[in-house]
């Protein structure tokens, strides 16, 4: 596969959370994932790594603890910085493709997540 067709195709990116708890998962292919880490290290997102086993496109898994306001704050930070240092590819998260570099869609998906974790049961969203 050559670099052009690797750019043609969007970067999946798979955010959900789960469980009662405040983890958020986050799948991305493994050349990005080394960025991914440094952006959240850097915002004090605190995060773990796992394995899945799926059938699929193979991705890394991380799962980021979001358990206070200020903690959904950095996380939008990181995924909006992420976002933006692939602002020239496209990024596939879910069913929405966010083409370049899009604040607004970046916080968007955040307070999606934010929702769909009160809905299982996690912390309450930030006021």
């Amino acid at each position: 596969m050559s670099d052009q067709e690797v750019q043609s195709e969007p970067i999946p990116l798979v955010l959900e959370a789960f469980g009662w708890g405040s983890d958020l998962k986050l799948r991305v292919p493994p050349q990005y994932t080394a960025e991914l880490r440094e952006l959240l290290t850097e915002s004090g997102v605190p995060y773990s790594t796992g394995a899945e086993f799926s059938v699929g496109p193979v991705l890394d898994l991380l799962v980021a603890t979001i358990d206070e306001p200020a903690a959904w704050t950095a996380f939008g930070g990181a995924i909006a910085s992420w976002l933006g240092r692939n602002a020239f590819r496209s990024v596939k998260i879910g069913d929405i493709e966010v083409k370049g570099h899009s604040e607004k869609a970046a916080l968007r998906i955040v307070e999606a997540l934010r929702a769909q974790q009160e809905r299982n049961g996690g912390p309450p969203p930030a006021p």
